[in-house]
């Protein structure tokens, strides 16, 4: 009895080291890639000046100088100035919170639908399944920018209408997904 106990918790000692190097062998693999470390430092520095930007931003994104038209970067305005005085560094730094959130609400809103969709296609199966299969082939069919660009002419300007043309076009695969699915 006591050789069983002790074969089944060498078992499963073996068996946990075996885990955790699967579960971390993602990292491993991403860490010496230095493209994708490289990706990853991009990304979160948009991120992190896209969160303390407003903070640091040493001008109003939107208050106009005519005076300081078409600068040059100095001292004073790190990337120039634009037609209408407004300094360039404000501007990004504001324009990249709302790029980040626009870009985030839409891939939410993306992600619930497919879910939600997904759920009711395989709770119903059958024709349901069917039809939203047809439906989501038509709307793949169609050129992302072409969908998006209908929907903000159906539905008009505004934020809200840009996250839901956004949403409609992150719904589908992009060609890169495709090749590395395989």
């Amino acid at each position: 009895m006591s050789t069983l106990t002790q074969e089944s918790s060498t078992a499963s000692a073996d068996a946990q080291p075996a885990v955790r190097i699967a579960r971390f062998d993602w990292w491993r693999r991403f860490r010496r890639s230095r493209t994708a470390v490289f990706g990853l430092v991009i990304s979160a520095a948009f991120v992190v000046l896209a969160i303390i930007g407003p903070y640091i931003a040493p001008y109003s994104p939107t208050r106009q100088s005519l005076i300081n038209q078409l600068q040059p970067p100095s001292r004073q305005f790190l990337l120039g100035t634009d037609e209408l005085g407004r300094d360039v560094l404000s501007r990004l730094l504001y324009g990249a919170q709302l790029s980040l959130s626009v870009s985030l609400a839409a891939t939410m809103i993306a992600a619930a639908t497919g879910t939600i969709l997904g759920a009711i296609a395989a709770f119903y199966g059958k024709w349901v399944d069917h039809l939203i299969m047809r439906v989501m082939d038509v709307l793949l069919a169609l050129p992302g920018i072409l969908l998006a660009l209908a929907i903000i002419a159906a539905l008009g300007t505004g934020l809200i209408n840009v996250v839901v043309a956004s949403a409609s076009s992150r719904s589908r695969p992009s060609p890169g997904w495709l090749t590395a699915a395989r």
